[in-house]
């Protein structure tokens, strides 16, 4: 009662309370509460998603709602700070929610405070996201690629196929997968680069898709440039074995596989595959050295002597 000696005590209005007996006043509600009841001894706090800032409110409506794009988890809230930024990969469309809806997966959400599902962007092409409330999305591996907008899962990038490469995450279609140069193939799907056909061979062919396309260098031929890592991309890489030597060897890449012709013979032909293109000496000649290019290396018997030796290797055969 507000007045000494009453007979009686009144009620405390709406928006006001009185906790303590004998109290000669009422208390307005804090901020933060409401009291829709006369005569309370308590005032209700402002429910989550809510907030009042003013004292004495007597109506739930006095609870302002937090906007969208925010949400609040507080109750009793008494300053707009209750309500909290939905964070980057969610997005709230209603007023006085607890919390935030998460953007879809193959979708994404850079900023915060967002208000609709529009705001939450398609992954672009050459990445995907398979969980909910994205902040970014992830780019496909080197090797693969993908076409798809909104990519949700990593099963959308696609591998580039054998004889191609892709050595850059992120490929947004098949034209990021560049065929193998001449001088290289690639068998397998899904690479990040090509290997160079082996020493020995070489390939004219763009986007070859196993070592076979690498054609041997002939017998009588020799390459050492795939072991340098010069791409070989023609028949020209092969180098012919010196005259005065001769190989057997298909593929061969080191010049060692040039078999010098013996002694007591020689060979003008470059790029011999046979000994049989090594000549012997002629009766009354020799020559005792290997390797040799021009029949000058077949030396004459000295004067007043002979020999019927052909191929002979030394001048003992002078008689």
């Amino acid at each position: 009662s507000d007045f000494a000696g009453s007979a009686t005590c009144q009620e405390c209005p709406q928006g006001r309370l009185s906790s303590t007996a004998g109290s000669t006043f009422c208390l307005q509600c804090p901020a933060g509460t409401t009291n829709l009841v006369s005569g309370s001894s308590v005032c209700a706090p402002c429910p989550a998603g809510t907030y009042t800032e003013t004292a004495g409110n007597n109506s739930a409506i006095e609870c302002v709602l937090c906007p969208p794009g925010t949400y609040g988890t507080v109750e009793g809230g008494n300053s707009s700070e209750v309500c909290l930024h939905c964070p980057e990969g969610t997005f709230n469309p209603t007023e006085g929610s607890t919390e935030c809806q998460s953007c879809p997966m193959g979708t994404y959400n850079p900023t915060v405070a967002a208000t609709d599902v529009s705001q939450c962007l398609f992954c672009p092409l050459g990445t995907y996201k398979e969980v909910l409330a994205a902040t970014t999305c992830t780019l496909c591996a080197a090797g693969r690629f993908s076409s798809t907008l909104g990519a949700s899962d990593a099963s959308s990038c696609t591998l580039c196929a054998t004889g191609r490469f892709n050595s850059q995450a992120g490929g947004s279609s098949a034209s990021w997968c560049q065929p193998c140069q001449a001088g290289t193939y690639n068998n397998v799907s899904g690479s990040t680069m090509c290997f160079e056909c082996a020493p020995g061979t070489y390939s004219s062919t763009l986007g070859a898709a196993s070592p076979s396309a690498c054609v041997m260098c002939a017998a009588g031929k020799y390459s050492s440039q795939g072991a340098v890592g010069t791409l070989a991309t023609s028949e020209s890489v092969c180098q012919a074995c010196a005259a005065g030597r001769y190989s057997t060897v298909q593929g061969a890449w080191l010049e060692s596989v040039c078999v010098p012709c013996s002694a007591g013979r020689y060979s003008t032909e470059l790029g011999a595959n046979s000994s049989s293109t090594c000549a012997a000496c002629g009766a009354g000649k020799y020559n005792p050295s290997t390797a040799a290019s021009d029949s000058s290396a077949c030396l004459s018997c000295p004067a007043g002597r002979f020999s019927s030796v052909i191929g002979a290797n030394t001048a003992l055969v002078c008689e």
